[in-house]
C-alpha cells in the first residue's frame, strides 16, 4: 500500500499514524465533538496537531462554507503523499475502507429531502435541563444500535455547550448540530 513512498514520507506517515493513535476518540478543543482518524489527519495538515479541531469548527473558525473547505482540504491531502497514504490508513482504521469522502464527514451526502441530516429516531426534550437531559439521552441511545443516529431536540439555553461536552466525555458523535437540533450518533 504503502510501497510507493520515499523513506523521507515513509518517516513521515509513521509520524501521522502516532498523531492519529494519540489524538483519535478526543474531544475537539472548541465544540467537545469526538475526532475520528479522518478528523486527526485534517487537523494535523492544517498544523492543529497540539489541540486538534473538529472539521466543522476549523471550517467556521476560517469562515468558510463547510462543504467547501472539506473538498479544498482533501483536495490538498490527495496531493501530499504521506498525507494520502495517512488518509486511507484512517479508512481502515475507522472499518470504512479506502474511501475519499467518508460518511463521518460528508453527512450531508446522506440527507434527507429537506436537506436535514438522516436520522433513525428523535426525540424532543423540550427545555429539559441538563442532568435530567442527560440521564435521558443517555437511556435512549443505550437502546439503539451502534452507529444509529438520534436527531434530539433540546430548547435549553445550556444545550449547545452541554451535549457536545457531553457526546465528547462518552464517546457519541455530534455529527451535526443547529441549535435546538442536534444529530448524535451511538458509538
Amino acid at each position: 500500500m504503502d510501497d510507493h513512498l520515499s523513506s523521507e514520507d515513509r518517516q513521515k506517515l509513521d509520524v501521522l499514524l502516532g498523531d492519529i493513535a494519540r489524538l483519535r476518540g478526543s474531544p475537539c478543543r472548541e465544540c467537545g465533538a469526538t475526532l475520528c482518524a479522518h478528523q486527526v489527519v485534517i487537523a494535523v495538515a492544517m498544523g492543529f496537531k497540539a489541540g486538534a479541531l473538529c472539521v466543522k469548527c476549523i471550517a467556521s473558525g476560517l469562515e468558510r462554507p463547510y462543504g467547501a473547505f472539506l473538498d479544498h482540504v482533501r483536495q490538498h491531502i490527495a496531493g501530499r503523499p504521506c498525507l494520502n497514504a495517512a488518509w486511507l490508513r484512517a479508512g481502515d482504521i475507522e472499518g470504512t475502507g479506502s474511501v475519499e469522502r467518508p460518511r463521518s464527514l460528508w453527512p450531508m451526502e446522506q440527507a434527507m429531502s429537506d436537506g436535514t441530516p438522516k436520522h433513525d429516531a428523535e426525540w424532543d426534550a423540550g427545555d429539559m435541563g441538563c442532568g435530567d437531559l442527560v440521564l435521558e439521552l443517555r437511556l435512549r441511545l443505550k437502546d439503539m444500535a451502534a452507529g444509529k443516529v438520534l436527531k434530539l431536540r433540546a430548547t435549553d439555553p445550556g444545550a449547545p455547550e452541554d451535549i457536545p461536552a457531553w457526546c465528547g466525555l462518552t464517546g457519541h458523535s455530534l455529527t451535526h448540530k443547529q441549535h435546538p437540533n442536534y444529530w448524535i450518533k451511538r458509538k
